[in-house]
């Protein structure tokens, strides 16, 4: 049949993908009835679907880059709305209510979710185990992660070095009384296959200090707290992004981690902020930071709530001076202006076909949550084939490598799978492979200096600091 030949396909998918840039661009899309803006959609999603059975992802140039973008423009990242039971956190009522984060919390290759339940009366902590698959997801409720306690905006990161995912998150109070939020330490005191929580108070929290610094406000809905980790610069062990939201505005902190991988501390390090003072100003964020390479140059750039901002500097040397909105020709995600998203946005591979999808929520819905109990949690499915494929998690997976220092041969504690990049200290990459069960590297090619070996695997990321010397 002529649908099924891989020449049509790529042909009818170039075609459609320009039609649509031009349309985004012009904003004609958005003039469409919303039965075409469905047919349209729903037909570039079919044709993606045949290319990834064909195996023709590799072979298709980015859809949306065969079009030459007018000057100020990029080419935007095609999405399309699931919904009903094609949303697969359209399980309840109870998870399509709360702000949520993905995580494979039982090392199973798969994407649980943990959320904080939003109710008049109180508020809980949520877990769903998926009970289904990789690329088909299933979410069951599971009893609560953190008992006696009220949580939200978590983050899952192996702090201590052990092979298992800990836990920070903002505590309130049940009622949102009284008291403000601080970020509590909860340690994984199971295993990475069955967790079990246990809040660390004073100087056991990574974080006491750090939280003293920006004590509890009288009211909550005046202070939210958040954190982000990430191995911002490249050395081999996990940074600090503390959110603090107040009513003069907001700003995200960079607290530099002047430990290591298994013992953390971390200093306020603002003259070496990425941010260049570009997120503090007014706006109140109520999300993580979503690190990722949106446009595949191998530098991390941010989506955070409905702003974009684009890595200007490199990989280990990262800078955020432009803040752009959905609206804006030169964000990628322009796609998802007229949505409504802007809250609680989320990136990850739900369908395991080897690109982004993005969950968030529809701000001014979910204030009326108490009101009319609407399902806030809307699912975008990524139709382009390329674009988004890298997602800077923050369960890191530590590795001991030796010798370190090495003369140019280096051994991995263990047989490691996984797509693998070596970096130097300005952020290029010098070598790259991907490994198969490997337990050595040989750095012979390379000049003397100091490299930072990142390998994504499936269970989370590699990212080692090695000193070469011949």
């Amino acid at each position: 049949m002529q649908q099924t030949n891989p020449t049509y396909l790529q042909k009818q998918y170039t075609k459609l993908t320009q039609k649509l840039q031009k349309a985004y661009q012009s904003g004609k899309f958005y003039q469409y009835t919303q039965y075409k803006q469905s047919q349209l959609l729903d037909k570039l999603a079919s044709y993606t679907l045949q290319l990834k059975k064909l195996g023709m992802a590799a072979a298709v140039v980015t859809g949306v880059g065969m079009a030459t973008p007018a000057a100020g423009q990029v080419n935007p990242i095609l999405f399309m709305e699931n919904t009903g039971t094609a949303n697969p956190l359209n399980v309840d009522d109870t998870l399509s209510r709360c702000p949520i984060d993905f995580v494979d919390l039982d090392a199973d290759g798969d994407l649980d979710v943990v959320g904080f339940y939003y109710n008049y009366f109180t508020n809980e902590n949520v877990y769903y185990e998926n009970t289904g698959a990789a690329d088909s997801t299933v979410y069951t409720r599971r009893n609560k992660l953190f008992l006696n306690v009220n949580i939200e905006y978590p983050s899952f990161v192996d702090v201590d070095g052990d092979g298992d995912l800990d836990c920070f998150a903002s505590t309130l109070d049940p009622y949102l009384a009284t008291t403000g939020e601080s970020i509590s330490y909860f340690e994984n005191t199971g295993d990475s296959i069955n967790p079990s929580f246990t809040q660390r108070t004073g100087t056991a929290n990574p974080l006491d200090t750090i939280n003293s610094l920006y004590p509890q406000f009288p009211n909550v809905n005046t202070a939210n707290k958040g954190s982000t980790f990430i191995d911002i610069d490249m050395d081999g062990d996990l940074d600090l992004f503390y959110y603090v939201s107040i009513t003069a505005g907001a700003a995200y902190l960079y607290f530099k981690n002047n430990g290591s991988s298994t013992s953390p501390n971390f200093d306020l390090d603002q003259a070496n902020t990425p941010f260049q003072d570009t997120i503090p100003g007014g706006a109140t964020f109520r999300g993580e930071m979503q690190f990722i390479d949106a446009d595949n140059d191998n530098d991390l750039d941010i989506l955070l709530d409905e702003y974009y901002y684009e890595n200007e500097g490199s990989a280990a040397n990262p800078l955020y001076t432009t803040r752009l909105a959905y609206s804006n020709p030169a964000n990628p995600f322009r796609n998802l202006n007229n949505t409504g998203i802007s809250s609680d946005v989320q990136l990850v591979d739900i369908n395991d076909d080897g690109d982004l999808d993005l969950f968030g929520y529809s701000l001014d819905l979910r204030t009326a949550i108490y009101r009319d109990r609407k399902d806030t949690m809307r699912y975008f499915e990524n139709l382009t084939i390329t674009a988004l494929p890298q997602l800077q998690k923050q369960q890191k997976i530590n590795l001991t490598i030796s010798p370190n220092p090495t003369t140019g041969y280096i051994q991995l504690d263990r047989p490691i799978s996984g797509a693998m990049e070596i970096f130097n200290t300005a952020g290029q990459v010098v070598q790259s492979a991907q490994l198969n069960e490997e337990q050595a590297i040989d750095l012979g090619d390379l000049t003397n200096g100091v490299y930072f070996l990142k390998v994504q695997t499936l269970e989370g990321l590699i990212n080692e600091k090695i000193v070469l010397s011949k």
